[in-house]
Formats: structure tokens, sequence, C-alpha cells
């Protein structure tokens, strides 16, 4: 069974190939039971190989996704990630969507596959949004309300914060 873990990231790669992280510690001990193959789609950054982040587990395969949260990369770069997190989805069994605009991409899919997910709510999108930026402001409502939908209409949802 192959399990696709899909959030924005970042992942760090460095020259040798390897992958770290800063966030993502405990993901692969809380999915391996669920899944044969375990694969992160997500941004990566290119890093210099002195760091302080964690090594991604050997076992986890990353598939990178053009990062498209930047204005000036949006029309450049969504059309790119939106064909690799579909073809990405249609080769999964089961999805976790960590609430991200690449997991709202892939819960489209999802939806169109009918392939099961488990929709991971991590962070405040408007406190998030709000404290960005003039943008941010502007963004903040619209993704408060999208985030309560997929929530809303998720089977499975995995709830990360003690308060809110």
């Amino acid at each position: 069974m192959k399990l696709l873990f899909i959030h924005d990231g970042p992942l760090f790669k460095d020259r040798d190939g390897n992958y770290y992280e800063y966030s993502f510690h405990n993901l692969y001990e809380r999915y391996r039971y669920m899944a044969d193959e375990i694969t992160f789609l997500m941004r990566v950054e290119e890093i210099s190989t002195e760091n302080t982040y964690t090594l991604v587990p050997h076992q986890i395969r990353v598939i990178a996704v053009p990062d498209f949260k930047k204005p000036h990369l949006y029309f450049k770069n969504k059309p790119v990630a939106r064909k690799i997190i579909e073809r990405e989805m249609r080769n999964t069994d089961i999805a976790i969507l960590r609430s991200s605009d690449s997991s709202g991409i892939a819960l489209e899919f999802a939806k169109k596959y009918r392939i099961p997910y488990i929709y991971e709510c991590v962070g405040n999108s408007f406190d998030a949004l709000w404290n960005h930026s003039l943008l941010g402001k502007l963004m903040a409502p619209y993704s408060h309300l999208k985030a309560k939908k997929q929530v809303r209409e998720a089977e499975y949802v995995y709830y990360v914060t003690d308060k809110y």
C-alpha cells in the first residue's frame, strides 16, 4: 500500500542528495503502519551541507513540487505543481493532506479519483496570513473559510492543536 503525505513544506536537500526537515519528525512513525511505501510531496529548498535540520528517514521517498506560493511564481509554477500532484495522487492508495495550498489541490484529486484521505488541520491560516502582510490580510478570510469547509467535508481529520 502507498501513502502520500502532501504539504507545502519545505524540506531541504543538500548537495549529496540527503533530505532534511524541521517540523515533520514523527510523521514516519505516525503513519508507517498504514503503508509499505511513504512519499512526501512538498517544496524542496537547496541547502549547504552544514545544517541543523533533522535527516528525513531513508524509508521516505521525496517528490519535489515547485514553489507557487510567492506571487511572482504563481502563474508559472502552479500548473506544473498541479500536474505533479495529480500524477502522484493517481498513483497512491491513501493520502495525508496537511492543510496547505498543495493539499488543497490534492483534495480536488482525492475527490475526483475517490482516494481515501486524512485531513491534517495544523495551525490557524487566518492568524498566519492576517499577521503576515497586506496581501495576507486580503487572503485571510478566504483561507479561513476554505479550511473550515475542508475540515467539515473530510471523513477523517487529525486536528493538531490544544487551543482554538
